[in-house]
This record gives C-alpha cells, structure tokens and sequence, in this order.
C-alpha cells in the first residue's frame, strides 16, 4: 500500500484511481473507518479525474502514532501536506464526519498552498453533539465495553451497530459490512479514540462556518443515527455558499447503502468545477 510521508514524520496511505483534466478529488473517511468507505464508488468517480483516498492518521494503513496531535487543524494540515506531495493543489475534498469538519478548516486557513475548490460533506459533525447521543453512546460502548478482537463479532454487538449505523433496510442484509466495520474500529488505538472523541467535542465548527466561502455540497441520510441530520441543516444556514440533498431512507455511510445516488450528486457538483487538472 503507497505510504506518503510527511513533514511531520508521520505517513499516511492512500491510493490513487483514474486521470484527466477534470478537477481532482480526495475522498477522507469518517471516524473509526478507513477508505473502504469508498470502495463502492471510487472506479466510477474517477472516470476523466484523478481520485486519492487517504486514510486519516490513526486509521486503516496509516501511521497511528500515540501520543501525537490529533486536533482537527493539525489533521487539516496533514491533509494538505499529503495534497502538496501528490501535486494536488486545488482539490475537491469530500469529508464523512470529522473529515467534514477537517475539510472545512483546510477551507480556512489549514490547507498552505493547498486551495480546495469545492467541499462534499457527508453526514457533518458539529460539536453541539449532546454527550448522550448515538454517536458517542456507540464510541464509548466500542471503546472500552465490547470484546470485538477476533473473527467471531458477538451478533448482539452487531445489531447495536446496525441500529445507529445503517437504515433500517440495509441493516436487514449487510452483515458483512458490519463486521468490516468493527475490523475497522479494532484498528484505531485506544488513546487515537480518545483524542478524536475529545476533539470532535472541542474543536469550534460552528462559528467558522460564516467565513467558509467556498462552494459546498452537503449529503446526509433521513435515518442516519449516528449524526443527526439536524447537523447538515445547521450547517447550510450558517454558510454562505452551500446546497443540500437529503437522501432518503439512507443511514451513516451513503456510499454503501446509495452508490449510484452518490456518484450522481457529486460527480455533477465536481463537473462544476471550472479548474483544469491538478494545478
């Protein structure tokens, strides 16, 4: 797997798909998962562009050093220093999650040389969060009370994860995306779990939303339990220049559950993009 090292000293993987004039796009995951998120749609996408996913530090393949930054600038800044490496400078970021609140901060101020042209938000995360929601019920029961080392994930683990993760029709037939999700969380150190928890708390998104002019697309799933869609709607209101699809009966990862939705919406919210090539 392609490492790219960084001036910091930590690497990061990623991978690379397709080529062309047309904008480039660098896909992040959300918290706890990797780039396999995109797996469904990432051949399709690149089609006439180049596409990088990368995983974010301390998760998937990339370093996971403990301890280490893990504020949300800093992942910004790493972000954009994998961008410059690969000689991407005005990128289309599409973020899940805490990746939505990193490419934001790249939009202002985090990114150097590095200009993003558009942002894809999928399932924004604000820090408003209440401490009891779904999302950090569901941290805190993979982070310290569920044994899911090993091949055999216990079924009763499983339906907590079908419940606050997927729609209510997908979680009927997707066991193994499940159980590829908890491989995915058993990779995240426990300290990395931590410090992304507690910056996904503290970090400020909502008062630099204002400030973020550049042209933004947020996606986010009618049942998604993970983060309210309640989010999304905060977010469009206070930003400048932001559109919103809701897409329904879909829950946390739109990828899997609506691919051909998915690349609909974004790759005509990317064909916008007047810029040409990598540079």
């Amino acid at each position: 797997m392609p490492l790219v090292k960084l001036p910091g000293g930590v690497s990061l993987a990623y991978d690379e798909h397709g080529e062309g004039d047309k904008a480039p796009i660098v896909l992040l995951h959300g918290f706890l998962l990797s780039r396999w998120v995109y797996d469904p749609v990432v051949q399709e996408l690149a089609s006439g562009r180049r596409v990088v996913r990368i995983d974010l530090k301390g998760h998937g393949d990339s370093e996971k050093p403990e301890p280490d930054d893990y504020s949300v600038p800093r992942l910004a800044t790493e972000i954009a220093d994998a961008c410059k490496a690969l000689g991407i400078k005005y990128p289309i970021i599409v973020g899940q999650g805490i990746s939505a609140q990193i490419a934001l901060a790249m939009s202002i101020g985090h990114a150097g040389d590095v200009s993003p042209t558009g942002l894809v938000l999928l399932s924004p995360s604000l820090k408003a969060a209440p401490a009891d929601s779904a999302f950090f019920k569901l941290a805190r029961f993979l982070q310290g009370e569920v044994p899911t080392k090993g091949v055999n994930v216990p079924k009763s683990t499983m339906n907590v994860i079908n419940r606050v993760m997927y729609s209510a029709e997908f979680s009927k037939r997707e066991d193994l995306i499940v159980e590829r999700s908890l491989q995915l969380f058993d990779l995240v150190p426990t300290e990395v779990k931590t410090r992304y928890l507690r910056e996904m708390t503290t970090f400020d998104v909502e008062s630099r939303l204002p400030g973020v002019s550049t042209r933004t697309l947020l996606i986010h799933g009618s049942e998604d339990g993970i983060i309210p869609i309640a989010c999304s709607h905060e977010v469009r209101m206070r930003m400048k220049n932001a559109r919103f699809r809701e897409m329904p009966g879909t829950g946390h990862l739109i990828t899997w559950e609506r691919p051909i939705e998915f690349l609909a919406i974004v790759k005509s919210f990317a064909d916008q993009d007047s810029r040409i090539g990598s540079y």
